[in-house]
């Protein structure tokens, strides 16, 4: 079994760190939603504190806080250093019987990408194998191991031990088996970049192909930029991207838009409360800019914490494990408070 670190993913049951970030939301959620009426209290009310909106903010970054700290095991992956840098899916099948009998090893093209679908525990940490065709999974010897259900997202090993909540992912190979995270394709120089597509770049030729269908395009003098998952409200994974703190909700590209993708929203980072949100764009352009600073914050954590969803502009947040794998790992630059945001909101 190895750790498996991989782009695309595609999760057909809840797995805990859904579950944990759902509840982190629904936490904060109910706390902000008590932001308007503190508000109005007597800041006699609050001793010790500027006002009221203060106090319940430093409540609610320190249980916030205490939320985060019991799921610091997904979100941190350090222990596992450059040795998951290296592939393990190089084609190693060599037609030999093994045990369980063979199930076709991973067949990797020699001048363009490889999709399989990988077999994982809930949280994507474990890999099973590779699932085939019909449901069976097998390693990277073609060797059968067990098998996944899909009525019920079970994996069962051959020795009779099942896992519950297992996980589908898609993991996209290179000729020489290196597993390729979605990028995007950007303008050189922009700021904020200029989305003209995604895809996925070779680590062994450097050819880049399309995400849509895997094949090789030519993207001539234009730059590429990594690009980050983001979760819903719901905590589940939403299929759009971050980049350079926009948000795109469409990254099926064939070929490139020379004209540019207009991102649909942007990422905010909430100093006190140390969240790092996606917000569709032009979120709070309906706040009062001449009233006190105050106000103006007041208003924005009203919008953040909207109990309905059809007026809430909240789209979800940034998923901070894959960006944590994507900066400890394969080496990313580190953004700022560690969130890849447009903006900061700061408290007056």
């Amino acid at each position: 079994m190895r750790c498996l670190l991989s782009s695309a993913v595609v999760v057909h049951r809840t797995s805990l760190r859904r579950q944990l970030g759902q509840t982190m939301t629904e936490y904060l959620i109910v706390c902000l939603s008590l932001v308007g009426s503190f508000y109005w209290v007597a800041n006699e009310d609050c001793e010790g504190y500027d006002n009221c909106i203060s106090k319940l903010l430093t409540v609610m970054h320190d249980n916030y806080d205490g939320y985060s700290a019991s799921v610091s095991a997904v979100q941190k992956y350090g222990n596992y250093g450059a040795d998951v840098r290296e592939s393990t899916w190089a084609d190693d099948s060599n037609g030999d019987d093994g045990l369980g009998g063979g199930g076709g090893g991973t067949d990797l093209s020699s001048d363009g990408l490889t999709t399989i679908s990988e077999v994982t525990d809930a949280i994507g940490f474990e890999s099973y194998g590779s699932l085939q065709p019909d449901g069976s999974v097998v390693n990277e010897a073609g060797e059968i191991v067990g098998s996944y259900d899909d009525s019920t997202g079970e994996y069962t090993s051959l020795d009779g031990a099942v896992v519950t909540n297992a996980a589908v992912t898609e993991v996209v190979l290179d000729e020489d088996g290196n597993v390729l995270q979605l990028s995007a394709v950007v303008e050189c120089g922009t700021d904020p970049a200029v989305v003209v597509g995604f895809g996925y770049q070779s680590q062994a030729s450097s050819k880049f192909f399309n995400s849509a269908q895997k094949s090789e395009i030519d993207i001539g003098s234009y730059c590429v930029e990594p690009s980050y998952k983001i979760l819903n409200k719901e905590g589940n994974t939403e299929s759009g991207r971050i980049v350079d703190g926009q948000y795109y909700a469409v990254t099926e590209t064939i070929i490139l838009d020379t004209a540019g993708t207009a991102p649909v929203g942007e990422v905010v980072y909430w100093e006190d409360l140390n969240i790092c949100s996606v917000m569709i764009s032009s979120w709070d352009s309906g706040v009062d800019t001449s009233q006190s600073a105050e106000d103006v914050y007041v208003d924005q954590l009203a919008l953040f914490s909207e109990p309905d969803d059809a007026l809430n502009p909240r789209i979800g947040s940034q998923d901070d494990s894959y960006y944590v794998e994507q900066t400890a790992l394969y080496g990313e630059d580190a953004w700022p408070d560690d969130c890849v945001s447009s903006r900061t909101t700061t408290p007056p």
